[in-house]
């Protein structure tokens, strides 16, 4: 029975870092959802940033039009002039030549600052395309990081997987399902019993229990949490040796 105890203590250990490495990977979708989500969220706003651009330069190319259209009716305006010979119809065409160059010159005006901001908004627009390249290779090298380490945790997982197997099967079937079933409420399963207390749930075991416990010839299970006990010295010694041992430590710590 000591060696069901050793291989179930083994069992246990390479649970535990069975446990670990699990998590470890169950964590990475959510950190590289993480790093994707921040790359999504840049890449939105440049975008945005990119459509106003676009919307400014749509504006600026219909502004260009209407100059253009002003121009010309100006030019035309200025022939309809020289065939007019009735001085109230020249004066009239001659406000409404003046009133167009009003219109064409604050129309350039407004062309030239609009060509100005879109200049500018360009500028930043670059910057921020570097600032997001630099950013995505940066989330980029994370992410193949996680990815790489994940790898790496998988290869660890199926060693320690056949290394769980290799103890699971020295194991018997019954005590091994007890392990599983109370493993699956509560951790450690196996825990070594100190001066008459379950190291698992602190509570005292019967003394005649505890008696048991020293032979270490059969499987004990303790009364409170169903957890598997045994004494440590016991896995070595004898059993007298062991009780003297126990005694001893449970002497130090009082």
């Amino acid at each position: 029975m000591k060696e069901q105890i050793r291989l179930l203590l083994k069992l246990q250990e390479v649970d535990e870092r069975l446990f670990e490495a699990r998590h470890t990977i169950k964590d990475v979708p959510g950190k590289i959802a993480v790093l994707q989500d921040q790359a999504t969220k840049f890449d939105a706003l440049l975008n945005e940033e990119r459509g106003k651009v676009e919307e400014a330069m749509g504006y600026l190319r219909e502004q260009n039009g209407m100059l253009k259209d002003e121009e010309q009716r100006i030019a035309k305006t200025k022939q309809q002039l020289q065939l007019i010979k009735n001085a109230r119809e020249y004066a009239a065409s001659q406000r409404q030549m003046e009133a167009v160059k009003k219109a064409k010159m604050d129309r350039e005006e407004e062309i030239i600052k609009l060509m100005e901001a879109i200049e500018g908004s360009k500028q930043k627009l670059a910057q921020h395309e570097a600032e997001f390249a630099e950013l995505k290779s940066h989330l980029e090298a994370e992410e193949a990081e996680l990815t790489k380490a994940v790898k790496k945790a998988e290869a660890r997982i199926a060693a320690m997987e056949n290394e769980r197997n290799q103890a699971a099967s020295g194991i018997d079937a019954n005590v091994l399902r007890h392990y599983e079933i109370v493993a699956g409420r509560i951790e450690p399963v196996v825990v070594p019993a100190r001066g008459s207390v379950c190291m698992g749930c602190h509570m005292n075991i019967p003394p005649q229990l505890y008696n048991i416990l020293f032979r270490a010839n059969s499987l004990e299970i303790c009364p409170s949490c169903q957890r598997i006990i045994y004494l440590e010295a016991a896995l070595e010694e004898d059993g007298d040796s062991a009780k003297n041992n126990d005694n001893a430590q449970g002497d130090s710590s009082d």
